[in-house]
């Protein structure tokens, strides 16, 4: 006993201590014994499996209304309105459209403009529906895919003595041997990012290439390397989209710039490194000054800092 409590407070303890355990005890009895005069183990465990199935899907039913999630519909394609991140609510997430995938989509933008964001939420709606479940998205179109396909981020494993793009290279390969079989819905995000930019042009070019010699047009590939989408080669291959200026949607077109100083400046970039790295560009003065922006900014300003300049490259 401390000199928090008293002795009558320390007893009473124990005897709901004890209580619990003689509950517990002929709690357990009771259901062997059952077991025993009317159904097997099998069969109770088959019970308590759909048990906690129904359950699952009792609170993500419940869960999904509260949130506006719909119901999925199959189709010969992937198509969906209006998805949106399933970690997100719907009125403070950016919907997007999902056109009918006849052809894969290469995809860009700038740094921050959401290009993984998408290819997450697409993937999460995709596994949810072949699951059975409702989707974050105000409808969603999908044929019944026989497996997901997802290479997000880059990393090294020293342990294993694989570097960055070692890692992708495993990935990737897995891929490209599974692209044929049983209609797979493939992610990848930014490719050939752990190699030379020209290497990773042509493996992005290869790659979509691949995916159509084997028919395989459900996919979605992310890269920072603009000039993909500029090659002649990938017209017949992919359709080339990028994420909208400043709208955080996905759209027909070619992104010329990743715009990757914008985002230096939100992590407080010296500026003097700002100043030498716009000089190596050879980019005239911007607007904007090359003070330090923090998030504690005005969000005007922010929005002003990364998506201006993309406004006067693209005019």
């Amino acid at each position: 006993r401390s000199r928090y409590s008293t002795d009558r407070a320390v007893a009473a303890c124990a005897d709901y201590r004890s209580a619990v355990r003689d509950l517990s005890a002929a709690v357990g009895a009771r259901l062997r014994r059952f077991a025993e005069r009317s159904v097997c183990e099998r069969t109770v465990r088959l019970l308590l499996q759909w048990t906690c199935v129904m359950r699952t899907a009792r609170a993500h039913a419940a869960a999904s209304l509260a949130r506006g999630w719909t119901e999925p519909a199959h189709g010969e394609r992937l198509e969906a309105a209006g998805v949106w991140p399933f970690w997100m609510a719907r009125d403070e997430a950016v919907p997007n459209d999902v056109p009918e995938l006849a052809r894969p989509w290469l995809r860009a933008g700038a740094n921050s403009g959401g290009k993984s964001t998408l290819m997450r939420s697409l993937g999460a709606a995709a596994l949810l529906a072949l699951c059975g479940f409702d989707v974050p998205a105000c409808a969603l179109r999908l044929p019944r895919f026989g497996m997901l396909l997802v290479r997000m981020g880059s990393q090294d494993r020293p342990a294993e003595r694989k570097g960055a793009f070692q890692t992708e290279a495993e990935d990737l390969g897995v891929l490209s041997r599974y692209m044929h079989a049983g209609r797979p819905l493939y992610l990848v995000d930014e490719v050939g990012r752990g190699t030379s930019s020209r290497e990773g042009l042509h493996l992005t070019l290869a790659l979509l290439q691949h995916a159509a010699d084997t028919g395989c047009a459900d996919g979605v590939v992310s890269t920072h390397i603009v000039e993909a989408a500029d090659d002649p080669r990938l017209t017949p291959a992919a359709l080339p989209m990028r994420m909208g200026d400043g709208t955080f949607r996905a759209e027909p077109g070619v992104c010329r710039r990743s715009f990757a100083r914008r985002t230096a400046r939100l992590e407080r970039f010296a500026p003097a490194l700002l100043r030498r790295w716009r000089e190596l560009d050879g980019e005239e003065e911007e607007q904007e000054d090359d003070r330090e922006l923090t998030v504690r900014d005005p969000p005007e300003r922010l929005l002003a800092a990364l998506l201006g300049g993309q406004r006067t490259a693209e005019r």
